[in-house]
């Protein structure tokens, strides 16, 4: 909090203690004349104490001016009492000494008060109204929250989750091929949809009439590995050539046990946001499927964008937790980010977020890393419905990234799903705002930059949810043990 320093400095000197991240004197007092100093910073006040032995209240002066306090004393030479007397050594030290010390603006220096006792200075230091510090728990990435909202988050019944906004829940028969699944995804302009057993009635159970979640993402991404930079005018016509596409059906893709597929319901009379949460938080869950129980009727699917718009409907019931920022709950420091740069082609970035299994990876520019632009699974439904992106997929993200429309006022008429968007915060954005972020681009990842729009981390919504709600023990029995 503050830099103590004397007037007998060199600037050199100055220039390079200035740089410590501890407070550090800033120069090299004459042989004898230092005065050793302790400085500590409590809640609402600084005490100093500086060992002066020798010396009497009167040879003591402090003052201080704005922000700068200043101590001088002297000692002086007492006399020796005999003139013949021969000295073998001396090492005290007389003479006159002063150091300065400059504060942070929430020092009061004006009512700064001093004791002098068994020879050493005092110091009291009040801070001003307002400016007190106050106690943080720095948390990890993967902590939980403290389970202070839970019931907070209890008291949202499922049934206030907004339904998919094209009117309708989009299910896909069991015996689609892959190809005719991509095109009812990429027709309705969704990223996922229920797989229905048809060999099961219409009375059966949830857990037989439904296999699991078709993603597009995996199924687009398995094409283009399998077609391996095949020439075609677009996605699907290429695919349409291709035997197995065509004969492998969805029910044998989800048999394959793709993480992606897993249908994990909520009943929708009794289900929560709490439910939502911790399924999307913890367990990294995407969508949600509700249950109508007794009968198993699929009633919604909560998908991300509908989790994070309940959220902020309700974000002023959980101010407590979404006032706190990145920082606070562990999110704000730097941790290795997956990232593509910008003279990296289309294909590289969607095939490195198969690669480590994550939703979205940042564009960085190639020099300064900056944070340009952002390739998620947006952006592969992008391929499947546009000729003019799919002939961009071995081209440079930066020619990609000239053709979708970015994030900002001169594209705010376009369609938020296509943009290549790269949504930005810093480690002391509150969660409330990320949130809040997220609903008005319609994204579910932020990028926590430095101010040089340098990626120090991904935040997902997953993240974000986790420090709201702790799961309770034993919440969803043995499902994921």
């Amino acid at each position: 909090p503050v830099i103590p320093h004397t007037t007998e400095q060199s600037a050199k000197m100055a220039s390079k203690i200035q740089r410590l991240p501890v407070p550090a004197p800033q120069h090299l007092p004459a042989a004898g004349q230092v005065r050793p100093v302790d400085l500590i910073e409590h809640v609402d006040h600084y005490t100093l104490k500086m060992d002066s032995p020798g010396l009497t209240r009167e040879d003591i002066a402090v003052t201080s001016e704005s922000n700068q306090l200043t101590i001088t004393g002297t000692r002086s030479e007492a006399a020796t009492g005999s003139s013949d007397g021969i000295t073998h050594y001396k090492e005290r030290t007389f003479g006159r000494f002063v150091r300065h010390f400059t504060f942070l603006e929430n020092a009061d220096l004006a009512a700064a008060t001093a004791t002098y006792t068994h020879g050493v200075l005092h110091v009291t230091i009040p801070k001003k109204l307002g400016t007190a510090r106050r106690s943080i728990t720095v948390m990890s990435p993967l902590d939980e929250g403290t389970g202070s909202l839970n019931d907070e988050f209890k008291a949202v019944p499922i049934s206030t989750f907004p339904t998919p906004s094209i009117g309708k829940l989009i299910v896909i028969d069991s015996t689609a091929s892959i190809v005719d699944a991509v095109k009812t995804l990429s027709k309705y302009r969704i990223l996922s949809a229920p797989v229905r057993n048809v060999d099961e009635p219409d009375d059966a159970s949830w857990m037989d009439k439904y296999l699991g979640l078709i993603d597009m993402t995996s199924i687009v991404l398995y094409m283009l590995r399998e077609l391996d930079g095949e020439a075609g005018d677009d996605l699907l016509s290429q695919a349409e050539k291709v035997e197995k596409f065509q004969s492998r059906t969805v029910r044998e893709l989800i048999a394959a046990g793709a993480p992606e597929s897993q249908f994990i319901p909520v009943d929708y009379s009794s289900g929560t946001l709490l439910d939502c949460a911790l399924l999307c938080g913890n367990h990294r869950i995407h969508r949600v499927p509700v249950i109508e129980t007794p009968g198993g009727d699929l009633k919604n699917l909560i998908t991300q964008s509908a989790l994070v718009q309940t959220l902020g409907a309700n974000l002023e019931r959980l101010a407590s937790v979404g006032s706190r920022s990145l920082h606070e709950v562990g999110l704000g420091a730097e941790c290795g980010t997956v990232s593509v740069t910008s003279d990296q082609t289309l294909r590289q970035a969607f095939m490195k977020i198969q690669e480590h299994q994550v939703s979205g990876v940042p564009i960085l520019h190639p020099t300064t890393r900056a944070v340009v632009g952002c390739i998620s699974a947006r952006d592969v439904r992008l391929i499947v419905t546009s000729k003019a992106i799919f002939k961009l997929l071995d081209m440079p993200l930066s020619s990609y990234l000239d053709v979708v429309p970015q994030v900002g006022e001169a594209s705010a008429a376009a369609d938020p799903d296509d943009k290549a968007a790269a949504v930005t915060c810093s480690p002391t954005t509150s969660l409330a705002n990320v949130i809040r972020k997220m609903i008005n681009s319609r994204v579910h990842r932020v990028f926590v930059v430095d101010e040089k729009r340098r990626c120090l981390r991904v935040v997902s919504l997953s993240d974000v949810l986790m420090k709201f709600c702790k799961e309770p023990q034993g919440y969803f029995g043995r499902f994921f043990l």
